[in-house]
């Protein structure tokens, strides 16, 4: 081909190109789930690209020839993107700088005679958007954001960072303390219907309920996690203990203290603590994460200590017959006269 005058070139814009930022809206925010609270797209601008698109047909087939606006030629990928491989649809004029559109033929038509085209070249000015802005979720006047910035035509829903644990997601919503958190990383607190990140809640051994873990503590004497409503009082050491641990109201630890020797060193503590442990025949033993248990065991009375593990300090005496299964539970006023006897 010779040179040859500017043919007429239409300005066109990609066919599906969202045209404004309404449809941009239409195609991003179906995408997200904002439980109890808005979102909405925050300072989005759009802006247009020139890209001079030459189409023609070789011996292996149709091809395209695209320039921008600073004389740049586009790769069949960048091609893609913008959806330049496709018709374009015609579209309002848009103002060019003197100049610009001759010179950008100029360029294309030149690469375009590189390829040896069968017949005429067929050229457009094709717009492309460009957009940058910010998803928006608001809960009151609390707010959570993510940026975006790229081509309209390519643009995908980007994923909010969750503020509380860093997931990812397109679902949020708020705990009922304030915090907005992935929907993934929220649960419901089935005491209280309140809702928590689900590394908040812990499942209760007695009621099966997965609940916040303020509303439990664990059994002294099976360890597992159990809300502090379900807790029972053992009979013999007063411990509010987990009922998978009582039978006939006395927990586990009560009903088999095993014996110990002099040496043990917990008896030792108790001892130094408490000498009139000494005068006993034998000791038996048992312990929870906060108590020991010590039935002492003398020629016709026996006595049953529950004594504090950290201060040694004597939370329960009762006193027996060698004999006998019963037990009397002394005030504390008469512990200092019991242990002198």
């Amino acid at each position: 081909m010779t040179d040859e005058a500017l043919p007429e070139i239409p300005h066109c814009v990609p066919s599906d190109q969202p045209r404004n930022v309404a449809e941009l809206a239409e195609r991003l925010l179906p995408v997200y789930r904002v439980e109890g609270g808005t979102i909405q797209l925050s300072g989005c601008s759009m802006d247009e690209h020139l890209f001079l698109r030459i189409h023609f047909e070789t011996e292996s087939g149709e091809e395209w020839v695209v320039v921008d606006a600073g004389g740049r030629f586009l790769d069949l990928r960048q091609i893609s993107i913008l959806g330049l491989d496709q018709a374009p649809l015609p579209a309002k004029p848009r103002p060019l700088a003197p100049g610009l559109l001759e010179r950008l033929w100029e360029l294309g038509r030149r690469k375009a005679e590189e390829h040896r085209p069968l017949g005429p070249l067929r050229a457009a000015a094709v717009w492309c958007k460009h957009v940058e802005g910010r998803l928006r979720a608001c809960f009151g006047e609390k707010l959570v954001e993510v940026s975006f910035s790229d081509w309209a035509r390519r643009l995908q829903p980007p994923a909010f960072t969750c503020p509380t644990t860093g997931r990812k997601t397109f679902a949020l919503t708020q705990t009922d303390d304030g915090r907005i958190v992935a929907v993934e990383e929220a649960a419901v607190c089935e005491e209280t219907h309140r809702v928590f990140l689900r590394t908040e809640l812990v499942r209760c051994e007695v009621s099966g309920k997965h609940v916040a873990a303020t509303l439990t503590t664990r059994c002294p004497v099976s360890h597992h996690v159990v809300l502090r409503d379900c807790l029972m009082p053992c009979k013999l050491c007063g411990q509010e203990v987990s009922p998978s641990v009582l039978e006939s109201g006395v927990c586990a630890a009560c009903r088999d203290p095993r014996p110990i020797s002099k040496t043990d060193p917990r008896l030792v503590r108790l001892l130094a603590e408490y000498p009139a442990l000494e005068r006993s025949l034998s000791w038996r033993m048992s312990e929870t994460s906060t108590v020991y248990i010590v039935v002492s065991q003398g020629w016709w009375q026996r006595l049953y200590w529950v004594v504090e593990k950290e201060t040694l300090r004597i939370c329960r005496l009762a006193r027996g017959r060698r004999f006998s299964p019963d037990w009397h539970f002394l005030d504390p006023a008469e512990y200092p006269c019991t242990l002198e006897e």
